[in-house]
């Protein structure tokens, strides 16, 4: 499930709570008005470029004609992350874009194991799965945006206004689960 669908589940109030990338979480606040308090971080970065490096040495190596390359649909923080690196490397938005096929992570890894992508802007672990194929990490996250805050343990207003108790043990186990997996990397 990606973070885009668990913001749409909180919008239609599917779900009170989720853990998805930060963008989203500012996307459904904003733009759907959705009444959501982030109450936890759980990790930065965790995204990244991974290439073919049969073909792709640089990130200019990106604007070559026929590259195809994959990222999610508009608007989530790896779409960020895509426009982000055009803008930091000065690449032409316009090649790139054109070159752009959008697909959720699973279809990205899926299309790089068959051969239809020569890069993606993937989360992890959906990245590393892609490094399994013999593509390469060109460009991590902390390399284009340092700080960026990942994912986000979001609750709905209504949730910690009638139960305050219950997000309160929801952000300790989340920070005792995060303490757990930076001590045991």
């Amino acid at each position: 499930v990606t973070g885009m669908a668990l913001a749409s589940a909180l919008a239609r109030g599917d779900i009170q709570v989720a853990y998805l990338c930060l963008v989203p979480a500012i996307n459904v606040y904003a733009n759907a008005k959705v009444p959501i308090k982030i109450v936890a971080g759980t990790h930065k970065y965790g995204y990244g470029l991974v290439v073919n490096p049969e073909k792709i040495k640089s990130v200019k190596d990106l604007e070559k004609p026929g590259i195809r390359l994959g990222c999610v649909r508009e608007g989530g923080a790896v779409d960020v992350l895509l426009h982000k690196t055009i803008d930091i490397y000065n690449l032409d938005e316009k090649k790139i874009l054109n070159n752009i096929q959008r697909m959720n992570p699973p279809k990205q890894v899926l299309a790089i194991k068959i051969g239809q992508l020569d890069a993606a802007f993937l989360p992890e672990q959906w990245a590393t799965m892609a490094e399994e194929s013999d593509f390469k990490m060109l460009l991590m996250s902390q390399d284009v945006w340092p700080e960026m805050q990942g994912s986000v343990l979001v609750v709905k207003e209504e949730l910690i206004r009638d139960h305050p108790e219950v997000v309160e043990k929801l952000v300790k186990i989340s920070q005792k689960a995060t303490d757990w997996i930076n001590q045991h990397p």
